[in-house]
């Protein structure tokens, strides 16, 4: 085999190469990924995580996206918290799947930003073990009307 023959079948090589990379960007094999809630009708995903409170709050302001930003502590003894920017939303998706997993997670309101009024309806389970967890926030709730 001469070297024209080496380097005649090589371009041909690279031709047909370059060929199919322009044939695969103007028609990938599919689309970019797009991170979804499970209705694709849902806005796109954000969700993330910080270990400083500063550092989510200066990303929720970048975000196009109504998000917020949500307090999650360890029941590990460490006492560390980590940051999470998301929606109430995407929020609410992932908290009814997970609820032990984001069973400490409370949002963080910013200063001087309008809040509302919140209630966190606690008892110690073994001092009141006739007490009906369901009733209690329906009371709970009636009284706040």
């Amino acid at each position: 085999m001469s070297i024209g023959s080496t380097k005649r079948k090589w371009e041909e090589k690279l031709k047909n190469v370059e060929e199919l990379a322009s044939c695969y960007k103007r028609r990938p094999l599919c689309s970019s990924y797009k991170p979804k809630l499970s209705n694709p009708l849902q806005p796109s995903s954000v969700w993330k995580l910080f270990y400083r409170q500063t550092h989510a709050f200066n990303f929720a302001k970048t975000c196009k996206e109504d998000v917020h930003v949500f307090a999650l502590e360890k029941c590990d003894g460490n006492n560390q918290r980590l940051y999470l920017v998301t929606t109430y939303t995407e929020l609410w998706f992932y908290y009814r799947k997970h609820e032990t997993k984001l069973k400490h997670c409370y949002e963080i309101i910013p200063e001087t930003a309008v809040c509302k009024l919140y209630f966190d309806l606690e008892f110690y389970k073994p001092t009141n073990q006739g007490a009906n967890a369901n009733q209690m926030v329906a009371d709970l709730i009636k009284v706040g009307n």
